[in-house]
C-alpha cells in the first residue's frame, strides 16, 4: 500500500476494483474507485486496448508488461482527457487452488519523461 507506484487490485472477468493505494487514489484526483469497474470509470479506455488487455491477461494467466504506454483519459473525473505514459505490469492472481481470480496492476507515470526526452530527440534533430 505504501509503494511508490500506483496499485490497484481487480476481481473477476468484469475486472471490478477491489483495491487501490493512495498513489493510485490520488493519480486520479483523490476518487475512490473500489466497487466499479475502470472501463465505466474511463470509458475511454477501452476504445485504447486497455480492457482488452486486461480481457487477455484474465484468459490467458499470462502478465502483461508495458512501457511508455500511452493512454488518454478523464484522470480527474471532470470531462478533460489528458495524455499520459506509463510502465505498467498487469499481474494475473491466482488463489491457492491456482485458479485465476483477478489482476494486481503495477503503474509508474513517466509522463514528464518521455515529453523530456521527445523534447530533446526534437532538437537533436532542428540541429543536426
Amino acid at each position: 500500500m505504501q509503494a511508490p507506484a500506483a496499485i490497484s487490485v481487480t476481481e473477476g472477468p468484469d475486472h471490478v476494483i477491489v483495491m487501490q493505494n493512495a498513489v493510485a487514489q490520488q493519480m486520479i484526483g483523490g476518487r475512490d474507485l473500489v466497487g466499479k469497474r475502470a472501463r465505466d470509470v474511463f470509458p475511454e479506455i477501452e476504445s485504447q486496448g486497455l480492457v482488452a488487455l486486461q480481457d487477455e491477461v484474465y484468459r490467458t494467466g499470462t502478465p502483461y508488461v508495458g512501457n511508455e504506454v500511452r493512454v488518454v483519459f478523464d484522470r480527474l473525473g471532470q470531462g478533460v482527457t489528458q495524455e499520459s505514459f506509463f510502465n505498467f505490469v498487469y499481474q494475473p492472481l491466482r488463489d491457492e487452488f491456482g485458479k485465476l481470480y483477478g489482476i494486481l496492476s503495477h503503474a509508474v507515470e513517466v509522463t514528464e519523461q518521455v515529453r523530456a526526452r521527445r523534447e530533446v530527440e526534437d532538437k537533436v534533430e532542428q540541429l543536426g
